[in-house]
């Protein structure tokens, strides 16, 4: 017979089943599959729990504060309660739970799954600092919508791996209640006026004021309107006296929430939802399962509920003009107002339902307690001479993925022959011989072992590995290189989703990780107008094509596109020299120069060109002059930009974005390539032009035991001196 298992929630507090985050938790909690059972554990006491039922055991745990003496000693008691109660998994569903599990989790040995429900408006720097190290202790995080999983990602510095999406969900019986037949006479409002609603807790960050300035102009064609505030909260001074106000005076309503709010939503004409920041709100799932029409803002979740212009209408949060354009379009054709709100039910039953909420949870809590199946068996080989490397040179390369160019033993064989060192490969193969994987570092004179070059630009590090081999070649490369005596492992730069942070999250080694830089990128895979359209307001669209069109428009200027080995040799000597001058000019230095880099970037250019993979982009004026020079290298569908030189003192106006913009059009999207990596460098101009970002950690590994944690202490202290002294200067929440 199957074992039940033991689901442990844990949340701040419990207020009553109809607040958003709650009324998920309950609705989870009286439809668990078969097979789960259910406790609930609140820090909190409230009103409501001591007074109703719950479908669960539950018991108020309260915490002593953060740092307080006893704060550890009651922890430690608490695990040893998960332990004893048998349970076999911990879910947190709020801010400080989600925080308090992990850690709860780790001393009990019970894997523990956060929540994130919102886009952190209530992270502090302190708090996302907590939350950054103790997600590394996380089984999953999983995120109501994929807008809070980017941010969680992105700010929070989780795994991508780590995060799973799963959408709100209502039972849809629950929509089929009738409306509040009395309600628009007891506010006063006819059967014909319009009357136009807000369903969200009265805060600030909700922006109803909004919604007020827009029914003022909504009135002056519509003077019967009405507006419906529904909440749990009053509203504050301010929005109280504008609700007053001879424009608005008796068109306002308050209505405060004690239950269902579905009854009230089918007496509505309209919803809005004027948030500045959100999940995945229930709000809008509940007008949508009422087949309401819903005007909401263009934030967080909003858009993967409301399909603009089918199953609703979107605009920018503040707009408070393009709010009353819309709420005035949906009044003069109340057709198409039907429409979207029938549209709105279809898409609420097509993919917001409770069953399928829950079945997705369950199969998040599965997939956690699902038996880690055994890796392959590797033996790991360390390869630090020439005849060695020849020997793996063919097969590395079968190794090498669209985002591994910094990887390949051309990067790598340059960087040697330039700056000296000594190969460190760590080679994994499986019991038939074949190659897994490799972890390519060097050891430089100094003693330090590292990527080749992670110092002079190399972006994307990781393992190579065979696809479903990255975790096993990870933990045996990491555990060879400290078992040769390596004092630790430097390892920078390495991608976001790696799988070397993936595996150090297990434990097994002491290490740190600090966010290192952003790598923006342009992603354009359908051609270059079509992203110039999507990523350029009409006015920058304009300045760059008239650019274009007074470059093209001189006699003799052009772009050259240099591929074979001479010409980019001699492309980057140049563009060397115009970047060196550019930065003297600034009266500033630059790393990019000196002998041994002219030197590398000439040998790397040498084994590039004859696989053409190397480009040099020359903008020339009239009587051949060059203006600009960009440097960058071809591998897996991407353009990877590495260095640029650009003089501004020439005839031709902005000669780098000419440059770029002609780069993008004719010599990556217009000769088939997907993608212009930026690589390292957070520069304002990239991100006018980048669709995206990718980020980079700083992993510093250490050996087992108490000398590779005392250096982890060490290095975290540090970090706090840092921290606490950039805050003391003003920086905001850690990058």
């Amino acid at each position: 017979m199957t074992r039940v298992r033991h689901v442990l929630f844990l949340t701040d507090i419990f207020g009553g089943p109809h607040g958003g985050t709650e009324g998920q938790l309950t609705a989870l909690v009286e439809n668990l599959p078969p097979g789960w059972r259910a406790s609930l554990w609140v820090l909190n006491s409230s009103i409501y729990l001591p007074q109703n039922p719950f479908p669960c055991p539950v018991r108020v745990v309260g915490l002593p504060r953060w740092g307080a003496p006893t704060f550890a000693p009651r922890l430690l008691a608490l695990a040893g309660d998960v332990r004893r109660r048998g349970v076999d998994l911990i879910h947190a569903f709020h801010a400080d739970t989600c925080t308090l599990a992990p850690l709860l989790g780790r001393l009990a040995g019970v894997p523990a799954i956060t929540s994130r429900r919102d886009l952190g408006y209530w992270q502090r720097p302190r708090t996302l600092a907590s939350l950054r190290r103790v997600n590394r202790l996380a089984a999953r995080i999983v995120a109501n919508c994929h807008a809070v999983a980017a941010r969680t990602v992105a700010v929070e510095h989780a795994l991508p791996g780590q995060v799973r999406v799963v959408w709100n969900g209502h039972a849809p019986a629950r929509f089929d209640a009738p409306a509040d037949a009395g309600l628009r006479a007891r506010l006063g409002v006819g059967p014909g006026d319009p009357l136009i609603g807000l369903l969200a807790n009265l805060r600030p960050l909700k922006r109803p004021q909004d919604l007020l300035a827009a029914l003022a102009r909504v009135r002056e064609r519509h003077p019967d309107a009405h507006a419906l505030l529904i909440s749990t909260e009053p509203p504050w001074p301010a929005l109280r006296r504008r609700m007053e106000k001879p424009d608005l005076a008796g068109h306002v309503h308050v209505l405060p929430v004690h239950g269902d709010v579905v009854p009230v939503l089918k007496a509505l004409d309209l919803a809005v939802l004027c948030s500045e920041s959100e999940g995945l709100s229930n709000a809008i799932l509940e007008c949508m399962g009422c087949a309401l029409p819903v005007v909401a803002t263009r934030v967080g979740g909003n858009p993967e509920l409301v399909e603009d212009g089918r199953t609703g209408l979107l605009y920018p949060a503040g707009d408070v003009r393009a709010l009353g354009d819309h709420l005035l379009a949906l009044l003069a054709r109340p057709a198409q107002a039907r429409a979207l709100g029938a549209a709105a039910r279809r898409a609420f039953d097509e993919r917001f339902s409770l069953a399928r909420m829950v079945r997705e949870t369950a199969a998040v809590w599965a997939e956690v307690l699902a038996p880690t199946p055994p890796g392959p068996r590797l033996t790991v080989a360390r390869v630090d001479d020439a005849a060695g490397w020849a020997a793996l040179e063919e097969a590395w390369r079968g190794l090498l993925g669209p985002k591994h160019f910094f990887l390949g033993p051309d990067w790598v064989g340059a960087w040697l022959e330039a700056f000296g060192g000594t190969p460190f490969l760590l080679s994994a193969r499986g019991p038939d011989g074949a190659l897994r994987g490799l972890l390519p570092l060097v050891r430089s004179p100094d003693g330090r072992v590292h990527f080749a070059g992670d110092r002079e630009g190399a972006d994307h590090l990781d393992v190579l590995a065979a696809p479903g081999c990255e975790g096993p070649v990870a933990r045996a490369a990491i555990q060879a290189a400290l078992a040769a005596g390596v004092r630790w492992l430097d390892l920078r730069h390495v991608q976001e989703g790696s799988a070397l942070r993936a595996v150090l999250r297990e434990g097994a080694w002491p290490y740190t990780e600090r966010a290192a830089t952003v790598c923006p990128y342009i992603a354009a895979p359908d051609g270059y107008e079509a992203w110039l359209g999507r990523q350029m307001d009409r006015k920058r669209r304009h300045e760059i094509r008239r650019l274009l069109r007074r470059f093209e428009e001189r006699p003799g200027a052009r772009m050259r596109l240099l591929r074979d080995a001479e010409g980019c040799r001699a492309g980057v000597a140049r563009l060397l020299t115009l970047h060196a001058r550019r930065f003297a000019g600034l009266g500033r230095a630059t790393t990019f120069a000196g002998a041994r880099l002219e030197a590398f970037h000439a040998g790397l250019v040498r084994r590039l060109a004859p696989r053409d993979q190397v480009r040099v982009a020359v903008l020339e004026e009239a009587a051949g002059r060059e203006v600009a020079l960009f440097y960058g290298f071809v591998h897996g569908g991407a353009f990877h930009h590495f260095q640029s030189g650009v003089d501004e003192g020439g005839e031709v106006q902005s000669p780098g974005t000419v440059l770029r913009a002609l780069l993008l059009r004719d010599g990556v999207f217009g000769a088939g390539l997907t993608e212009f990596d930026f690589l390292d460098g957070d520069e304002a101009y990239k991100f006018q032009w980048a669709t995206d970002v990718r980020r980079l950690f700083d992993l510093t590994v250490h050996a087992p035991g108490l000398l590779g944690r005392t250096r982890v202490l060490r290095a975290g202290a540090r970090g706090l001196v840092r921290e606490a002294v950039r805050r003391c200067r003003g920086g905001g929440a850690p990058g």
